[in-house]
């Protein structure tokens, strides 16, 4: 009966992780089971008076506060009352999110479950596709895995990026033979992904970490520039065409974004209106081909420059700073190369558009912030 009480007070918490190893499997569930999670979690808050959470994640908690509170102001003066709550639940909910996950980020456990969920939804999405190949016939190809489980190539990406700078970064949880065996593993399912901006940010993660780990000195720093010149050539040689053709519909939409965002730099043009821009822009220059697609920017900069001008800009990206001036060295290697990936990837999709992005970049920024208050107190 013990147990059981013990099970039911940390009901929210196992519905919290469940759904972060669903994350890369069941969007769906994913999002249902957080928001079931939450839910709990702040009944169980109320009831039990213990706001310790809020107090722990305060400065991260009020930064984010501070954007979600202008983004609203903005989105009332901009669209007005009405539409501004017709569109509230796609638009404007999703960036609550930032305000309610620090109730998990209270407890010890966290720092150690949340990687560890992400790599079992993660090589169980690797499984999954392995079986389905296998009974097929036939090997699955990402544009497959978007129509059976409904989760796009980038966002996997972007989880293996996370998981594999955890485990160059980590010292304690894996051995050493564990870690070359994830490592590898999750470098294969990434090549089989084929994101080029994952290719990319693995190539800089391992030299980011190779350089941290080999205590340069000139020699060796002469060696790592002589392989980069060599990856830089094999690039321009096999590579670069490739990587072109892949930018050359983007370039277009970026194009359109910048001519936006210098009309209106600091304000912005509000949550709910970046495909209209975008499709007028499409329209005035003659990008036709991209009116039916409802497009957004597929860069994260260039999202929140049209939405949230200068000022949003600065205030969503301020959490991110602030870590990096709260963190001790050996953490801010790792949370220095969190950022390293999130720069590539952000650079080519717009991922707080998707539940698949912006639930992970909240559990991370947590998840480092939450690092950084353990390592001051030890």
């Amino acid at each position: 009966m013990g147990l059981v009480k013990h099970y039911l007070k940390q009901a929210d918490y196992i519905c919290f992780i469940l759904s972060i190893i669903l994350l890369p499997l069941s969007i769906k569930l994913s999002s249902k089971l957080l928001f079931i999670a939450i839910l709990l979690g702040v009944i169980q808050s109320i009831y039990t008076r213990a706001f310790s959470w809020f107090l722990y994640q305060k400065p991260v908690i009020v930064l984010n506060a501070l954007f979600v509170i202008y983004i609203i102001i903005q989105g009332l003066i901009l669209d007005g009352p009405t539409d501004f709550f017709k569109t509230f639940d796609r638009a404007y909910a999703p960036y609550l999110v930032f305000l309610l996950m620090p109730i998990f980020y209270n407890k010890c456990q966290i720092t150690k479950h949340v990687p560890l969920a992400l790599l079992i939804g993660v090589c169980t999405l690797c499984f999954l596709i392995l079986v389905n190949s296998f009974l097929d016939g036939a090997f699955y190809t990402r544009e497959m895995v978007l129509e059976v489980f409904d989760m796009h190539h980038l966002y996997i990406s972007l989880y293996i990026l996370f998981l594999i700078n955890f485990l160059l970064s980590t010292e304690t949880q894996f051995k050493v033979k564990s870690k070359v065996i994830l490592i590898f593993i999750l470098v294969c399912f990434l090549i089989f992904f084929k994101s080029k901006a994952a290719i990319v940010a693995t190539v800089i993660l391992l030299l980011y970490h190779a350089a941290i780990r080999l205590k340069l000195n000139k020699t060796k720093w002469v060696g790592l520039g002589v392989a980069a010149v060599i990856l830089i050539v094999i690039f321009n040689t096999y590579f670069h065409k490739l990587f072109t053709d892949a930018l050359d519909f983007r370039s277009r939409i970026w194009a359109v974004a910048i001519e936006y965002i210098l009309h209106n730099p600091i304000f912005g043009y509000g949550s709910n209106n970046e495909h209209a821009i975008l499709n007028r822009g499409h329209f005035l220059i003659g990008n036709y081909d991209f009116l039916d697609s409802n497009l957004n920017t597929h860069n994260q900069f260039l999202t929140f420059l049209l939405k949230f001008g200068l000022v949003g800009f600065v205030l969503v990206l301020s959490p991110f700073v602030y870590i990096v001036m709260k963190v001790n060295k050996p953490l801010r290697q790792e949370y220095l190369g969190f950022l390293i990936l999130l720069f590539c990837m952000s650079f080519i999709e717009s991922l707080y558009n998707r539940h698949h992005g912006i639930v992970f970049i909240c559990l991370t920024l947590y998840y480092y912030h939450n690092l950084s208050m353990k390592a001051q107190k030890n």
